[in-house]
Protein backbone atom coordinates (compact mmCIF):
# COMPACT_ATOMS: atom_id res chain seq x y z
CA UNK A 1 0.00 0.00 0.00
CA UNK A 2 3.22 1.94 0.69
CA UNK A 3 4.20 1.24 -2.55
CA UNK A 4 0.99 1.92 -4.59
CA UNK A 5 0.54 5.67 -2.77
CA UNK A 6 4.56 6.54 -3.26
CA UNK A 7 4.42 5.71 -7.23
CA UNK A 8 0.77 7.89 -7.02
CA UNK A 9 2.83 10.71 -5.04
CA UNK A 10 5.71 10.53 -7.66
CA UNK A 11 3.27 10.58 -10.67
CA UNK A 12 0.96 13.59 -8.97
CA UNK A 13 4.67 15.27 -8.60
CA UNK A 14 5.52 14.77 -12.02
CA UNK A 15 2.57 16.30 -13.48
CA UNK A 16 2.49 19.13 -11.11
CA UNK A 17 6.85 19.80 -12.44
CA UNK A 18 5.42 19.25 -16.06
CA UNK A 19 2.57 21.43 -15.65
CA UNK A 20 4.85 24.34 -13.98
CA UNK A 21 7.35 23.85 -16.76
CA UNK A 22 4.90 24.14 -19.21
CA UNK A 23 3.74 27.19 -17.75
CA UNK A 24 6.58 28.93 -17.76
CA UNK A 25 7.75 27.95 -21.08
CA UNK A 26 4.73 28.96 -22.48
CA UNK A 27 5.35 32.58 -20.68
CA UNK A 28 8.12 33.04 -22.53
CA UNK A 29 6.38 33.24 -25.98
CA UNK A 30 3.79 35.06 -27.66
CA UNK A 31 1.52 33.30 -25.74
CA UNK A 32 1.80 34.75 -22.68
CA UNK A 33 -0.38 37.67 -24.22
CA UNK A 34 -3.79 35.37 -24.39
CA UNK A 35 -4.10 35.95 -20.58
CA UNK A 36 -4.22 39.97 -21.22
CA UNK A 37 -7.52 41.21 -20.85
CA UNK A 38 -7.86 44.75 -22.41
CA UNK A 39 -7.18 47.43 -19.86
CA UNK A 40 -6.98 51.27 -20.25
CA UNK A 41 -5.25 53.57 -18.30
CA UNK A 42 -6.97 54.90 -15.00
CA UNK A 43 -8.63 58.35 -16.22
CA UNK A 44 -8.48 57.33 -20.23
CA UNK A 45 -12.20 58.08 -19.94
CA UNK A 46 -14.08 60.84 -18.69
CA UNK A 47 -18.09 61.11 -18.69
CA UNK A 48 -19.82 63.08 -21.23
CA UNK A 49 -23.95 63.91 -21.28
CA UNK A 50 -23.59 62.91 -24.80
CA UNK A 51 -21.98 60.83 -25.74
CA UNK A 52 -22.02 58.55 -22.74
CA UNK A 53 -17.51 58.45 -22.46
CA UNK A 54 -15.10 60.47 -24.00
CA UNK A 55 -11.22 60.32 -24.32
CA UNK A 56 -10.36 62.84 -21.42
CA UNK A 57 -7.60 64.96 -22.73
CA UNK A 58 -4.43 66.09 -22.08
CA UNK A 59 -3.52 62.27 -20.52
CA UNK A 60 -0.13 61.75 -19.82
CA UNK A 61 1.52 58.34 -21.42
CA UNK A 62 0.83 55.30 -20.11
CA UNK A 63 0.86 51.50 -20.99
CA UNK A 64 -1.84 49.98 -22.48
CA UNK A 65 -2.56 46.09 -22.23
CA UNK A 66 -4.20 44.15 -24.77
CA UNK A 67 -4.23 40.36 -26.27
CA UNK A 68 -0.88 41.90 -27.90
CA UNK A 69 2.79 43.73 -27.17
CA UNK A 70 1.56 46.11 -24.86
CA UNK A 71 2.74 50.10 -25.18
CA UNK A 72 2.06 53.45 -23.97
CA UNK A 73 -1.54 55.32 -24.93
CA UNK A 74 -2.31 58.89 -24.21
CA UNK A 75 -4.03 61.99 -25.36
CA UNK A 76 -3.40 65.26 -26.91
CA UNK A 77 -5.14 68.65 -25.91
CA UNK A 78 -8.11 67.32 -28.52
CA UNK A 79 -8.78 64.39 -26.44
CA UNK A 80 -7.39 62.47 -29.52
CA UNK A 81 -4.59 59.57 -29.14
CA UNK A 82 -2.53 61.25 -31.34
CA UNK A 83 0.59 64.08 -30.74
CA UNK A 84 0.07 67.27 -29.90
CA UNK A 85 0.74 69.56 -32.60
CA UNK A 86 -0.69 73.19 -34.40
CA UNK A 87 -2.85 72.05 -36.91
CA UNK A 88 -2.60 73.55 -40.57
CA UNK A 89 -4.70 74.78 -43.22
CA UNK A 90 -5.75 71.80 -45.12
CA UNK A 91 -5.53 69.11 -42.61
CA UNK A 92 -7.29 65.59 -43.35
CA UNK A 93 -9.12 64.54 -39.66
CA UNK A 94 -9.66 60.60 -39.44
CA UNK A 95 -12.24 59.50 -37.40
CA UNK A 96 -13.61 55.78 -36.89
CA UNK A 97 -13.70 53.28 -34.35
CA UNK A 98 -10.52 51.36 -32.43
CA UNK A 99 -9.37 49.96 -35.69
CA UNK A 100 -8.46 53.73 -36.26
CA UNK A 101 -7.74 54.64 -32.51
CA UNK A 102 -5.20 51.46 -33.01
CA UNK A 103 -3.45 48.77 -31.42
CA UNK A 104 0.02 49.75 -32.02
CA UNK A 105 1.93 52.57 -30.36
CA UNK A 106 1.03 56.16 -32.22
CA UNK A 107 3.77 56.35 -34.91
CA UNK A 108 3.07 53.30 -36.45
CA UNK A 109 -0.97 53.93 -36.81
CA UNK A 110 -1.97 53.51 -40.20
CA UNK A 111 -2.73 57.33 -39.85
CA UNK A 112 0.45 58.48 -38.90
CA UNK A 113 1.28 56.28 -42.08
CA UNK A 114 -0.98 57.45 -44.39
CA UNK A 115 -0.36 61.29 -43.58
CA UNK A 116 3.81 60.55 -44.33
CA UNK A 117 2.78 58.44 -47.74
CA UNK A 118 0.30 61.56 -49.15
CA UNK A 119 1.91 64.77 -47.79
CA UNK A 120 -0.65 65.42 -45.66
CA UNK A 121 -1.07 66.75 -42.21
CA UNK A 122 -3.06 63.86 -40.57
CA UNK A 123 -5.12 64.45 -37.39
CA UNK A 124 -6.10 61.29 -35.89
CA UNK A 125 -9.02 60.85 -33.51
CA UNK A 126 -10.48 57.03 -33.45
CA UNK A 127 -12.18 56.19 -30.56
CA UNK A 128 -12.50 52.29 -29.46
CA UNK A 129 -16.19 50.87 -29.60
CA UNK A 130 -18.09 53.89 -31.32
CA UNK A 131 -20.15 54.22 -34.51
CA UNK A 132 -21.41 56.61 -36.74
CA UNK A 133 -24.00 58.16 -34.61
CA UNK A 134 -20.96 58.82 -32.19
CA UNK A 135 -18.65 60.09 -34.71
CA UNK A 136 -20.91 62.80 -35.85
CA UNK A 137 -21.24 64.34 -32.49
CA UNK A 138 -17.36 64.22 -32.56
CA UNK A 139 -16.82 65.16 -35.85
CA UNK A 140 -18.12 68.84 -34.87
CA UNK A 141 -17.11 68.27 -31.63
CA UNK A 142 -13.31 67.91 -32.91
CA UNK A 143 -13.74 70.45 -36.07
CA UNK A 144 -15.13 73.78 -33.35
CA UNK A 145 -11.99 72.87 -31.23
CA UNK A 146 -9.80 73.10 -33.90
CA UNK A 147 -11.16 76.23 -35.56
CA UNK A 148 -11.18 75.52 -39.05
CA UNK A 149 -12.41 72.72 -41.31
CA UNK A 150 -10.31 70.03 -42.65
CA UNK A 151 -10.06 69.54 -46.37
CA UNK A 152 -11.21 65.93 -45.90
CA UNK A 153 -12.98 63.82 -43.66
CA UNK A 154 -11.50 59.82 -43.91
CA UNK A 155 -13.83 57.22 -42.16
CA UNK A 156 -12.35 54.28 -41.39
CA UNK A 157 -15.91 51.80 -41.69
CA UNK A 158 -16.05 48.50 -39.69
CA UNK A 159 -18.89 45.73 -40.13
CA UNK A 160 -19.28 46.20 -35.93
CA UNK A 161 -20.79 49.71 -36.42
CA UNK A 162 -24.05 48.90 -36.68
CA UNK A 163 -23.99 47.04 -33.75
CA UNK A 164 -22.74 50.10 -32.07
CA UNK A 165 -25.14 52.76 -33.57
CA UNK A 166 -27.84 50.43 -32.54
CA UNK A 167 -27.04 50.28 -28.44
CA UNK A 168 -25.67 54.04 -28.55
CA UNK A 169 -24.72 55.70 -26.39
CA UNK A 170 -24.13 52.23 -23.59
CA UNK A 171 -21.36 53.77 -22.09
CA UNK A 172 -20.47 55.26 -18.84
CA UNK A 173 -17.91 56.34 -16.68
CA UNK A 174 -16.87 55.38 -12.85
CA UNK A 175 -13.04 56.45 -11.89
CA UNK A 176 -11.77 57.00 -15.00
CA UNK A 177 -12.78 53.88 -16.25
CA UNK A 178 -15.49 53.49 -19.34
CA UNK A 179 -18.46 50.77 -18.98
CA UNK A 180 -20.24 49.26 -21.19
CA UNK A 181 -24.28 49.19 -20.13
CA UNK A 182 -25.23 47.29 -22.66
CA UNK A 183 -27.18 44.02 -21.11
CA UNK A 184 -28.84 42.37 -23.69
CA UNK A 185 -30.23 42.45 -27.01
CA UNK A 186 -33.26 40.31 -28.35
CA UNK A 187 -32.32 39.52 -32.00
CA UNK A 188 -36.10 38.21 -32.75
CA UNK A 189 -37.59 41.71 -31.59
CA UNK A 190 -34.84 44.24 -30.84
CA UNK A 191 -35.24 44.58 -27.75
CA UNK A 192 -32.82 46.29 -25.94
CA UNK A 193 -31.98 46.09 -22.03
CA UNK A 194 -29.22 48.03 -20.24
CA UNK A 195 -27.17 47.65 -17.03
CA UNK A 196 -28.42 50.47 -14.54
CA UNK A 197 -25.73 53.12 -13.35
CA UNK A 198 -26.31 51.14 -9.77
CA UNK A 199 -25.97 47.72 -11.02
CA UNK A 200 -22.75 49.26 -13.50
CA UNK A 201 -21.24 50.55 -10.12
CA UNK A 202 -21.67 47.34 -8.18
CA UNK A 203 -19.95 45.29 -11.13
CA UNK A 204 -17.08 47.71 -11.03
CA UNK A 205 -16.50 47.70 -7.52
CA UNK A 206 -16.55 43.94 -7.81
CA UNK A 207 -13.73 44.25 -10.33
CA UNK A 208 -11.44 46.93 -8.11
CA UNK A 209 -11.73 44.46 -5.51
CA UNK A 210 -10.32 41.40 -7.74
CA UNK A 211 -14.05 39.23 -6.68
CA UNK A 212 -13.60 36.34 -9.34
CA UNK A 213 -15.22 32.99 -10.26
CA UNK A 214 -12.73 30.29 -9.93
CA UNK A 215 -13.17 29.78 -13.47
CA UNK A 216 -12.62 33.24 -14.15
CA UNK A 217 -9.35 33.21 -11.98
CA UNK A 218 -7.65 30.55 -13.66
CA UNK A 219 -8.87 31.60 -17.27
CA UNK A 220 -6.72 35.09 -16.01
CA UNK A 221 -3.89 33.15 -14.69
CA UNK A 222 -3.26 29.85 -16.78
CA UNK A 223 -1.90 29.77 -19.52
CA UNK A 224 -2.11 25.76 -19.63
CA UNK A 225 -5.49 25.44 -18.47
CA UNK A 226 -6.69 28.34 -21.02
CA UNK A 227 -4.64 26.17 -23.80
CA UNK A 228 -6.61 23.05 -23.08
CA UNK A 229 -10.60 24.55 -22.54
CA UNK A 230 -9.98 25.79 -25.81
CA UNK A 231 -8.18 22.33 -27.23
CA UNK A 232 -11.01 20.58 -25.20
CA UNK A 233 -14.10 21.98 -23.56
CA UNK A 234 -14.67 25.13 -26.44
CA UNK A 235 -18.16 24.27 -27.09
CA UNK A 236 -19.41 25.77 -30.88
CA UNK A 237 -21.94 28.66 -30.32
CA UNK A 238 -25.26 28.48 -31.65
CA UNK A 239 -25.44 29.59 -35.22
CA UNK A 240 -27.73 32.49 -34.20
CA UNK A 241 -28.47 32.93 -30.53
CA UNK A 242 -31.92 34.20 -29.15
CA UNK A 243 -30.32 36.50 -27.43
CA UNK A 244 -26.90 38.50 -27.46
CA UNK A 245 -24.95 39.58 -24.15
CA UNK A 246 -22.51 41.23 -25.62
CA UNK A 247 -22.58 43.46 -27.95
CA UNK A 248 -20.28 42.54 -30.87
CA UNK A 249 -21.07 38.49 -30.21
CA UNK A 250 -23.19 38.45 -33.17
CA UNK A 251 -22.25 40.76 -36.21
CA UNK A 252 -26.15 42.48 -37.10
CA UNK A 253 -25.14 42.94 -40.80
CA UNK A 254 -24.87 38.93 -41.02
CA UNK A 255 -28.01 38.47 -39.90
CA UNK A 256 -31.14 38.14 -42.27
CA UNK A 257 -33.17 41.62 -42.14
CA UNK A 258 -36.10 40.30 -43.78
CA UNK A 259 -37.09 38.09 -40.75
CA UNK A 260 -36.18 40.95 -38.50
CA UNK A 261 -38.68 44.12 -39.33
CA UNK A 262 -36.72 45.68 -36.68
CA UNK A 263 -32.91 44.88 -38.10
CA UNK A 264 -34.25 46.13 -41.35
CA UNK A 265 -35.18 49.37 -40.08
CA UNK A 266 -32.14 49.45 -38.04
CA UNK A 267 -30.20 49.24 -41.20
CA UNK A 268 -31.68 52.22 -42.92
CA UNK A 269 -30.83 54.21 -40.06
CA UNK A 270 -27.64 53.18 -39.61
CA UNK A 271 -27.25 53.87 -43.64
CA UNK A 272 -29.22 57.16 -42.76
CA UNK A 273 -26.51 58.61 -40.13
CA UNK A 274 -23.71 57.81 -42.80
CA UNK A 275 -25.36 59.97 -45.22
CA UNK A 276 -26.32 62.32 -42.43
CA UNK A 277 -22.29 62.84 -41.50
CA UNK A 278 -21.56 62.93 -45.45
CA UNK A 279 -23.77 66.01 -45.19
CA UNK A 280 -22.06 67.49 -42.33
CA UNK A 281 -18.66 67.22 -44.01
CA UNK A 282 -19.84 68.68 -47.44
CA UNK A 283 -21.26 71.71 -45.38
CA UNK A 284 -17.44 71.98 -44.03
CA UNK A 285 -16.43 72.37 -47.32
CA UNK A 286 -14.43 69.22 -47.32
CA UNK A 287 -14.14 65.85 -48.96
CA UNK A 288 -15.52 62.78 -47.57
CA UNK A 289 -13.28 59.68 -47.90
CA UNK A 290 -15.21 56.41 -46.31
CA UNK A 291 -12.60 53.10 -46.61
CA UNK A 292 -14.31 50.14 -45.42
CA UNK A 293 -12.50 47.59 -43.24
CA UNK A 294 -14.29 44.51 -43.97
CA UNK A 295 -15.05 41.86 -46.16
CA UNK A 296 -18.95 41.09 -45.58
CA UNK A 297 -22.99 41.77 -46.50
CA UNK A 298 -22.99 45.26 -45.72
CA UNK A 299 -20.05 45.89 -48.66
CA UNK A 300 -22.98 45.08 -51.14
CA UNK A 301 -25.82 48.06 -49.08
CA UNK A 302 -22.79 50.22 -48.66
CA UNK A 303 -21.39 50.49 -52.49
CA UNK A 304 -25.19 50.72 -53.35
CA UNK A 305 -25.79 53.77 -51.32
CA UNK A 306 -22.76 55.64 -50.67
CA UNK A 307 -21.62 56.40 -54.15
CA UNK A 308 -22.97 59.24 -55.53
CA UNK A 309 -23.31 61.24 -52.06
CA UNK A 310 -19.79 60.60 -50.76
CA UNK A 311 -16.77 61.71 -52.60
CA UNK A 312 -15.10 58.32 -52.29
CA UNK A 313 -15.62 54.60 -50.89
CA UNK A 314 -13.19 51.92 -50.97
CA UNK A 315 -12.77 48.56 -49.43
CA UNK A 316 -9.78 47.20 -49.01
CA UNK A 317 -9.13 43.58 -49.12
CA UNK A 318 -5.03 43.53 -48.81
CA UNK A 319 -6.18 41.09 -45.08
CA UNK A 320 -9.08 39.56 -46.39
CA UNK A 321 -9.14 36.24 -44.86
CA UNK A 322 -9.54 34.12 -48.23
CA UNK A 323 -5.89 35.35 -49.07
CA UNK A 324 -2.95 33.32 -47.63
CA UNK A 325 -1.28 34.71 -45.38
CA UNK A 326 -3.36 37.85 -44.11
CA UNK A 327 -3.23 36.42 -40.69
CA UNK A 328 0.05 38.02 -40.72
CA UNK A 329 -1.69 41.41 -40.49
CA UNK A 330 -2.92 41.13 -36.98
CA UNK A 331 -2.74 40.41 -33.83
CA UNK A 332 -2.58 36.65 -32.62
CA UNK A 333 -4.81 37.13 -29.34
CA UNK A 334 -6.52 40.40 -31.20
CA UNK A 335 -8.54 40.68 -34.05
CA UNK A 336 -7.30 44.19 -34.61
CA UNK A 337 -3.98 45.39 -37.36
CA UNK A 338 -0.53 44.56 -35.71
CA UNK A 339 2.16 47.10 -36.92
CA UNK A 340 2.50 45.48 -40.42
CA UNK A 341 -1.16 45.63 -41.13
CA UNK A 342 -1.31 49.09 -40.30
CA UNK A 343 1.52 49.86 -42.71
CA UNK A 344 -0.66 47.61 -45.44
CA UNK A 345 -3.39 49.64 -44.71
CA UNK A 346 -1.90 53.02 -45.57
CA UNK A 347 0.11 51.56 -48.41
CA UNK A 348 -3.20 50.51 -50.13
CA UNK A 349 -5.24 53.94 -48.84
CA UNK A 350 -2.70 55.94 -50.48
CA UNK A 351 -2.53 53.95 -53.78
CA UNK A 352 -6.51 54.37 -53.75
CA UNK A 353 -5.89 58.41 -53.04
CA UNK A 354 -3.78 58.66 -55.49
CA UNK A 355 -5.23 57.01 -58.04
CA UNK A 356 -8.56 59.00 -57.85
CA UNK A 357 -6.50 62.52 -57.51
CA UNK A 358 -8.13 63.24 -54.30
CA UNK A 359 -5.15 63.73 -52.33
CA UNK A 360 -4.32 66.83 -54.91
CA UNK A 361 -8.20 67.65 -54.62
CA UNK A 362 -7.93 67.61 -51.13
CA UNK A 363 -4.42 69.73 -50.91
CA UNK A 364 -5.77 72.39 -53.27
CA UNK A 365 -9.15 72.97 -51.21
CA UNK A 366 -7.09 73.40 -48.05
CA UNK A 367 -4.63 76.20 -49.68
Amino acid sequence: MTRVLGNAALVIGSLIVALIMAEGLLRLTEQRYALVSVAFPDGYFAGDSVLGAVQAPNRPPAVFRFGGPPFETFTNSLGCFDLERVVQPGYVLVIGDSVTWGYVPVEENWATHLGQLIGRQVVKCGVTGVGTRYESVLLERLVERIGLPPSAVILLYTMNDLNDDVVYPSFRVIEGQRLDAFRSLDLSTGGLERFTDAELAAQYAAHRKGQQSFRQWVRAHSLTAWIVYRAIFRRTKEAIPAQIYSRYDVHLWELDATQRPWLAAAEEAHVGNLLSLNDRVHRLGSKFIVFDHDDGPHNEALATRLPGHVDFYYQLDFDDADKPGSERYFHRFDGHWNIEGNRMAAKEMSRALHATMLVDQAAKSGT
